[in-house]
Formats: structure tokens, sequence, C-alpha cells
């Protein structure tokens, strides 16, 4: 980089985007790269602060309410604090497409969200789908607390209730403590070793609490969503796919595979 300004750079692009999303072009053509900048690149790699890790990402809303604003506290990366539920998955974005679109499913019911992460899904259906009680859930607590953070954001101005509670007891959820019409989830289906006691838990609802049970998924892997349907002929549970809906509120730039799928009794 000699033949460039060094401070001339830095002083008009550097500032434009976050060091760790700078991009090295340089390097495949072996020009050497600015010591202070790599320095700098380095040391937010290997040190980053934490709530630089963090940004806002806000959403629209065509639901002609006050406040049509969804914002959004996620992590810039996949994983971030050992977990990948700081970030919003694509699925979570179909999934809250399909419910505005089947809204009536929704109205006057006590729903469940099985790993919310960060609130996407669930924010979204409480702003177009008016439920009656709506329950966030997740297991890590660093989620947890983000997920509080965005509920809060959303809901306070609107004079929700918030009710924070443990209902896992002895490593087990205890679904009878909840009265529940409703179960939804986005992109659980990655663990071929959860199935198992996914598919338990999910028959355990099918057969006393709920009619069905939503689950929308990315597709990585086919022989994974094979293995999952597997699992749920085993426990005498059928699926039916839903109609994918083209994203018109959460705008997708890349084209994703997403499933949805409504899981039920095979007997009923």
């Amino acid at each position: 980089m000699n033949d460039y300004n060094i401070e001339f750079l830095r002083k008009q692009f550097l500032c434009c985007a976050p060091l760790n999303n700078f991009k090295w072009p340089l390097e495949q053509n072996n020009v050497e790269i600015d010591n202070d900048v790599y320095n700098a690149y380095c040391k937010n790699v290997v040190s980053p602060d934490e709530q630089s890790l963090m940004h806002y990402r806000h959403f629209l809303l065509n639901n002609q309410s006050e406040n049509n604003l969804l914002s959004i506290k996620e992590s810039t990366s996949i994983i971030s604090q050992g977990t990948t539920g700081l970030y919003i998955w694509k699925a979570a974005f179909y999934l809250a497409e399909w419910c505005i679109a089947n809204k009536q499913e929704f109205e006057g019911k006590n729903v469940l969200e099985l790993g919310s992460g960060v609130g996407l899904t669930g924010l979204t259906i409480i702003n177009f789908c008016a439920p009656k009680i709506y329950y966030f859930s997740d297991e890590n607590p660093i989620v947890l607390k983000t997920l509080q953070e965005n509920v809060r954001l959303n809901l306070l101005h609107k004079q929700k209730t918030f009710l924070w509670k443990e209902i896992l007891v002895n490593n087990r959820i205890q679904f009878e403590s909840i009265d529940l019409d409703l179960v939804i989830a986005a992109d659980i289906l990655y663990d071929i070793s959860t199935f198992q006691s996914l598919v338990s838990g999910l028959r355990n609802l099918i057969c006393t609490t709920v009619n069905y049970v939503l689950i929308a998924t990315t597709v990585r892997n086919e022989s994974t969503i094979l293995e999952f349907f597997n699992i749920l002929d085993k426990y005498e549970l059928s699926y039916v796919e839903e109609s994918i809906f083209i994203p018109h509120m959460f705008i997708q730039c890349e084209d994703t595979p997403i499933r949805i799928l409504k899981i039920l009794n095979k007997n009923k």
C-alpha cells in the first residue's frame, strides 16, 4: 500500500464500516497491508467488546398501529457468547410471515414459542395476531436477558403485562403449569442428537394439550430433516407441509430453503 496515502484512507474509509467486516483483497495479490490497520483488526477479533457484537435491526410493520416500528437487538455474529440464540435465523422471518397470513390461528389463543431467541417471531405475532397470552421461552440466560430487553423495548408503551418465571423443574419443562392452545418454533431442527427428546415432548403436548405444533426450519441437510421425519413416525406423529409465503414484511437478500411443518397426531 505504499502508493496510497495511508492517513487519507484511514480518515475516509475505515470509519465507515466495522473493522471485523473489512475485506482484505490486497492479501491475495501479495500486497502489504499497513501494520496499524492489521493490529486494530486483530485486536478487535481477539478481544471484542461485548456491546460491539450487538446491534439493532429495525423493521417497518404494516399493521396500522400508532407505533409500527419493530426494533430488535441481536448479535452481529452467528455464534456469540457461546450461543447461536442471539442471532435472528432465516426461519424466524418466514414463520413470522406465515403467522401474519394466518393470524386467525392465534387470535385469542395462548401460544408458547420454543426457543424464542431474541423475539422477532413472537413480537410480530403480538403486533399482528392478537393472542390472548404469548409465552416466550429459551434456556440460555444471556439470550433471555436480550429477549427481555426486546420485549420491553417494543411492548412497554402498549401497557402489556409481563411475567417472567422459571418453568424448568428437574431439567424438565412443566407444561402443565401453563395453559396452551398452540406451540410454535423456528430453526430448532439442526442437532440430530436432540430429536428423540424433542419429539417425545412434542408428542406429549399434542396428545394432551394442543392440536398441533408448528415448526419452521432451514433445510441445511436433507438427511437431517429425514431423520426428524423418521423419529416423528416412531412416535406416531405425522406432518403437513405448509405453504411458504414470499416475505414482504421481512425481505431477505438470499434465497434460503425453508420448510414450515405442522406436526400432528397420526391417529386423529
